[in-house]
């Protein structure tokens, strides 16, 4: 289940906070199944990058939500900028990639490499107004936790596939840095948790048994035999 703040939790209704607990379940269900897939069918032998694999992964991710909460009552994906969010009313929930290696600090990594991404930080500064408008570090807890403009920031690569994903709010202070406000590590979602939907896995050709070469001998044209 979703590692969330409680005090997050508790300034949500019933429904809205099921409703959250839910979007982030299933966001990370299908991060799993997303990375597993990609992973099995990429191939540097056909040239084959992590850049590709970064661009696969958002693409088949949004594709895979826009699936996944189609019929939620509640939950929602729509299209912003280029990019997309999940609705949670009365969150906002982005979908990023913060880095490659389960050794990479978070802490140091924010989704603020283009003006869609940092717009999240900037609502949130802008939030802060309401609270604080001299944002100072760290805030306090009602102002932590009002935050509105969630991520969902994953780390992962070709190779190993999803290492680690976290849930948090981050902020862009007056001088234009990024700080995390809060951020919660999730457990690691288990890949067959929809196997209905996850389809055979597609095995790269180097990790394949060779198959046996069947010769027959065919008889020479000139008849001679030999």
């Amino acid at each position: 289940m979703a590692i969330l703040p409680s005090d997050l939790l508790q300034r949500l209704t019933k429904d809205e906070a099921a409703a959250l607990i839910r979007a982030i379940d299933a966001i990370g269900e299908e991060l799993a199944i997303v990375y597993a897939t990609n992973v099995a069918d990429h191939r540097e032998a056909r040239g084959d990058n992590s850049q590709l694999f970064g661009l696969k992964v958002w693409v088949h991710g949004r594709h895979r939500a826009t699936l996944r909460f189609e019929e939620d009552d509640v939950v929602r994906v729509v299209d912003a900028n280029g990019s997309y969010s999940i609705l949670v009313p009365p969150l906002s929930i982005g979908v990023y990639k913060l880095g490659d290696s389960v050794h990479d600090d978070v802490r140091a990594c924010f989704p603020d490499k283009s003006p869609t991404k940092r717009a999240y930080g900037e609502r949130n500064r802008a939030q802060l107004t309401l609270f604080d408008p001299e944002m100072t570090s760290p805030l306090p807890r009602e102002a932590t936790y009002g935050l509105n403009e969630l991520i969902v920031g994953h780390h992962g690569n070709p190779r190993d596939g999803l290492v680690k994903w976290y849930v948090g709010a981050y902020v862009i202070d007056s001088a234009g840095h990024p700080e995390w406000a809060w951020i919660e590590r999730q457990d690691m979602p288990a890949e067959a948790s929809q196997p209905a939907r996850l389809r055979p896995p597609i095995i790269p050709f180097d990790g394949r048994d060779a198959e046996p070469l069947e010769v027959r001998p065919r008889r020479d044209s000139t008849g001679s035999g030999e």
